[in-house]
């Protein structure tokens, strides 16, 4: 489920990009909680294959392109059967490792079990290579075609073997089984892993590819709603942390840039395999003039005119894993990696809004906030990572982490003051490796909704630049062309949920910009589906019905010229489409609903400008108004909606015993708490109250009026800055090193209700 609350351009093309790991390259090779039996491709394949299916039946994401995919037909199967035939596939060949590996896994397995004879092997490795001893490399595709042909001759014989071999972890499927074309469709199955691209043939057309052979992989598309064409240009680039490896990397990107930019409304989706972070372990490599001359990639990207639009400091965009000590790539073992290195690059100036794909039914979940801050330090000092390293070779950890003792590098952590606040056992934190039961890839998938239109794109980015943002705002900004570029103009916290509907447009016809969220530990699919229905109901009946005017000493601004908010789609999904879609849409979910009455009918129909200084402001007080504005309490015991109410308004206490300013933004914010609450309720039901929200609904009213105070656009300004402050008043701990958070806070759903409280200048 992905959720906005702006309507987007009418030629929007929603894309995503993707390494599912390749099956001939998972097994054997990843710690992770399970170990290999979450990195199978028979528990794997499935959860994967569901993924992609709920990406594309979205209305945002039309197209899902690949990389390491060796089971193309499979996944694509997998998706038309449910009730999805309109998807269609396009693949190219790009890697032949994946391939090698499972065929050479299988021969050896059929040998070491007594099922194929070394002279078999011999026979294929003299073909080859004279060799004429068992485990020679298998170099070549008709080396490759031979041995796997033998293979197939051998579980033919011996028909129970493909079962033995798939409780060791072997895929061992057929042509047949895959969906694939063969002139023996019984014999065992294997495919270089591919570039596999997935689209939805509903709301984009393939007019054109590129030439089987090229250089260069192309698909060309229509958009179906605008007639905008645009081309993808999909792309895996090549490995490795080094100076050779970059080099490399950039020649294939300078090809694809060029060839790109002969087409209108391009969009490369790849695997770059690198990213910030290796540069500093390149530049170590270089010498004199080369360190000033040397090109990387994201200066050629850059340079070309292009962007890339993946924040690569954003956790939910960063590869977590390391590979074990009892592998086959000796020289990865214990190589610790947290980077983003996906990357979804458009021509300057296209606008472009992030896609939240945590929100997805099939529940990913990224590394939790207090332990990505410890694994950003491991990853970037040199020293941490060397010595993390070290336990793992000599521990000689294996597949599940389990198992493995962390108590050398917990040792060293320590003596060195301990790299973070409270202390953290690595094995709490490794256990979270990728791939694992809610991530089954080594890396987590990217999307962006990009506007085509080259014309259009212009004119809204130049627009989006005569916005003047405060000094405060600006010295962050690493790109003045990427001023404009929603993906990092958003906060990097990793919030639950957008908690309000907010109006599209400025007092000058600018777009808002729009909050993108995300969520993670267990219940977080539930908090967002509920925050979502509660929001959008809200915000219905409260703007759209009402249309009320904001109290002039709320925004201290008298009425400008009318601006209406636009009507959300309500369903009984809490899903709000983006734009027109033919897709079919979600059936009704079965998470509860938040019991709400809407308001009367009573007020005027003025409708309201928003200034941009005065969002939080705005937002903030309609969603506490909404809360708090017809609290009545007769009885002696609480009612549900005064706690409710109660726990809402805790940041605004103060304004309650006059602690606090009256004319200061807080208690402006607030005003229905001081109008509708008592400084006894407090101190009497101070047991009921919980700072965190006693139901899922509060807490996702709560987390959203984090979202809402200190989203980034808004905290730019002196205002919206003190009402952050205020709202977050005790959440210091949950992105500071120095600052320890209280015992009753360690939960971990204390720091990922407030995670909307970060900030660019906390």
């Amino acid at each position: 489920m992905v959720i906005y609350n702006q309507e987007l351009h009418e030629s929007t093309v929603g894309v995503a990009t993707w390494n599912i790991l390749a099956d001939g390259l998972s097994l054997g090779e990843f710690m992770n909680k399970d170990g290999d039996s979450v990195v199978l491709w028979q528990n794997r394949g499935p959860r994967v294959a569901s993924c992609i299916q709920k990406m594309l039946s979205t209305p945002e994401i039309s197209i899902v392109v690949t990389q390491e995919n060796d089971h193309a037909s499979w996944i694509l199967n997998k998706i038309q059967e449910i009730d999805m035939p309109y998807i269609k596939m396009v693949r190219r060949h790009k890697g032949k490792n994946s391939e090698k590996f499972y065929i050479s896994r299988l021969r050896d397995e059929l040998m070491k079990e007594g099922y194929y004879s070394e002279e078999e092997n011999a026979k294929i490795c003299e073909f080859e290579c004279n060799a004429g001893k068992p485990g020679c490399k298998l170099k070549t595709p008709q080396c490759i075609e031979k041995c796997a042909s033998e293979i197939s001759k051998s579980l033919r014989k011996n028909p129970n073997v493909r079962e033995i071999l798939t409780k060791k972890g072997m895929t061992c499927t057929t042509y047949e089984d895959e969906h694939e074309e063969s002139n023996n469709p019984s014999d065992i199955y294997h495919s270089m892993d591919c570039l596999a691209v997935y689209y939805d043939s509903q709301t984009v057309k393939l007019k054109g590819q590129s030439d089987e052979n090229a250089t260069v992989f192309r698909l060309d598309f229509t958009h179906l709603h605008s007639q905008e064409e645009f081309s993808i240009f999909p792309a895996h680039l090549k490995s490795g942390e080094d100076k050779k490896g970059e080099i490399e990397r950039v020649k294939e990107l300078r090809l694809m840039l060029d060839e790109a930019k002969k087409y209108n409304n391009p969009i490369i989706l790849m695997d770059s395999n690198t990213c910030m972070q290796y540069k500093g372990k390149i530049q170590d490599e270089l010498s004199g003039e080369e360190t000033d001359d040397f090109n990387y990639v994201h200066d050629v990207i850059e340079s070309n005119g292009f962007k890339n639009v993946i924040d690569e400091s954003d956790r939910g965009n960063k590869c977590f894993k390391m590979r074990h000590a009892r592998g086959g790539q000796p020289k990865k073992f214990g190589e610790l990696f947290y980077d983003t290195i996906d990357k979804i690059c458009v021509q300057k100036p296209s606008k472009i809004h992030s896609i939240v794909l945590h929100r997805l039914p099939c529940n990913f979940q990224v590394l939790p906030v207090k332990h990505a801050k410890v694994v950003d330090k491991w990853r970037n000092d040199s020293e941490w990572r060397n010595k993390l390293k070290e336990a793992c070779i000599d521990g000689k950890w294996g597949p599940n982490m389990e198992d493995n003792s962390t108590v050398n590098f917990d040792t060293f952590r320590k003596e060195e003051n301990c790299d973070d606040r409270a202390f953290i056992n690595t094995k709490e934190i490794l256990l979270e490796l990728y791939p694992n039961e809610y991530m089954p890839s080594d890396h987590p998938p990217a999307a962006v909704l990009v506007e085509l239109g080259t014309e259009a794109n212009q004119e809204a980015a130049i627009k989006e630049e005569s916005i003047s943002p405060t000094k405060e705002m600006k010295k962050h900004d690493t790109n003045k062309d990427e001023i404009a570029n929603l993906n990092n103009a958003r906060p990097k916290a990793l919030a639950w949920e957008e908690a309000a509907h907010i109006p599209n447009t400025r007092s000058d016809n600018t777009p808002l910009p729009v909050p993108s969220r995300k969520c993670y530990g267990l219940g977080c699919f539930l908090l967002g589906a509920i925050t979502s229905f509660v929001v959008c109901y809200l915000i219905y009946w409260k703007i759209l019905l009402e249309s009320k005017e904001p109290s002039s000493s709320l925004l201290n601004k008298p009425p400008t010229p009318a601006l209406r908010a636009p009507i959300p789609s309500i369903s009984s999904t809490p899903t709000i489409l983006l734009r027109p879609s033919v897709k079919p849409t979600s059936s009704p979910s079965s998470l509860p609903s938040p019991k709400i009455d809407p308001p009367s009918l009573e007020s005027t129909t003025k409708s309201t400008t928003i200034l941009v200084e005065n969002e939080s402001i705005y937002f903030v007080d309609q969603t506490v108004r909404n809360q708090c504005g017809s609290i009545a309490q007769d009885g002696l015991s609480p009612t549900e909606a005064l706690i409710s109410c109660m726990e809402i308004c805790i940041p605004a206490k103060g304004c309650l015993d006059s602690s606090v300013p009256a004319n200061s933004v807080l208690c402006r914010t607030f005003e229905s708490c001081i109008s509708s609450l008592r400084l006894d309720y407090y101190d009497n039901w101070e047991s009921k109250v919980n700072r965190l929200g006693s139901t899922p609904v509060n807490q996702a009213l709560i987390a959203g009026i984090a979202v809402q105070s200190c989203f980034q656009q808004r905290s730019a300004y002196q205002e919206g800055k003190e009402l952050c402050d205020a709202v977050c008043f005790d959440t210091e701990c949950c992105f500071s090193d120095s600052t320890a958070c209280p015992n009753d806070y360690q939960d971990d759903k204390f720091c990922e209700i407030f995670d909307g409280c970060w900030r660019e200048n906390v």
